[in-house]
């Protein structure tokens, strides 16, 4: 800024937060000529804060920026270290989870397959590619929402206000009764209670030319809810996947089960308000 160019430059950053009252100086990654030119200890022994730019907006936001991370970045992540004990925790929950759940949600869905034939016959339930774990595609099941010859023209994205959805459809996906049958996708291994949605092979071709870590959120499983799908609205196109990847990067860096308890409970409340 003008004011620290004034004050004599980079050399002279530690004095300038030290008098300022600075608390953090937050240093892009594609700087590193100026970032070679900051004293850190002397700037961290007045007291100011030294991060990278990532970590600040992951911090500030709760997302990491696709734009400033490579496989660098990826490659730090403790996946394997996470595996032995966090995976086999998750996978407990999520197959006493699903069981519960169909259990207790049977009458919800017998009642809302009654009114998918009421208003627009059958079949009740849709069936439908997606690309899980590792890329391995498997078929995703849900209540039908929309009309029968809603893709008549081929794979489009599902969007907030679709026209192609039903009235029944309107209130399944509001209240999510229409995710239920995705507790048996649950059990069978192909998802997770919590994890990335699920996008189509024929998106995910797409997505995977156009950004570079899309292929990323396949390093675990899907699931019925995730921390994009808490925050974040529907993703219909290639800038709205981008952001969305934000959201499912931050939550592959920091997956826990108190995250997961997080995200379920946001869930619970959203659907409560009857918002999706």
């Amino acid at each position: 800024s003008a004011a620290l160019e004034k004050a004599g430059g980079v050399k002279a950053l530690a004095e300038f937060c030290r008098e300022r009252g600075v608390d953090e100086v937050v240093i892009m990654r594609s700087d590193r000529d100026l970032a070679k030119q900051i004293d850190v200890v002397e700037v961290m022994a007045a007291g100011t804060r030294v991060s990278d730019w990532v970590d600040f907006w992951e911090r500030s936001f709760s997302r990491v920026p696709p734009d400033y991370v490579d496989e660098s970045w990826l490659a730090r992540l403790d996946l394997r270290i996470r595996h032995p004990i966090f995976h086999r925790a998750k996978r407990f929950i999520d197959v006493l989870l699903a069981v519960v759940g169909l259990i207790l949600l049977s009458p919800i869905l017998l009642l809302a397959a009654l009114a998918i034939i009421v208003e627009s016959g059958s079949p009740v339930f849709f069936s439908q590619r997606r690309v899980g774990f590792l890329g391995r595609s498997f078929t995703l099941h849900k209540l039908r929402t929309m009309r029968k010859d809603a893709e008549a023209d081929g794979a489009k994205w599902a969007s907030e206000g679709d026209d192609r959805v039903t009235k029944v459809g309107k209130f399944l996906r509001r209240s999510r009764i229409d995710e239920i049958p995705q507790f048996w996708n649950v059990l069978r291994g192909e998802m997770s209670i919590v994890g990335p949605r699920p996008e189509r092979p024929e998106f995910v071709e797409k997505l995977n030319g156009e950004i570079p870590l899309w292929p990323c959120r396949h390093l675990v499983k899907p699931g019925l809810s995730g921390w994009a799908q808490i925050r974040f609205r529907y993703a219909a196109g290639t800038d709205a996947s981008k952001e969305k990847l934000a959201y499912d990067l931050y939550y592959l860096k920091n997956a826990s089960l108190l995250l997961d308890l997080q995200i379920i409970l946001s869930t619970l409340r959203s659907v409560a308000r009857g918002s999706r």
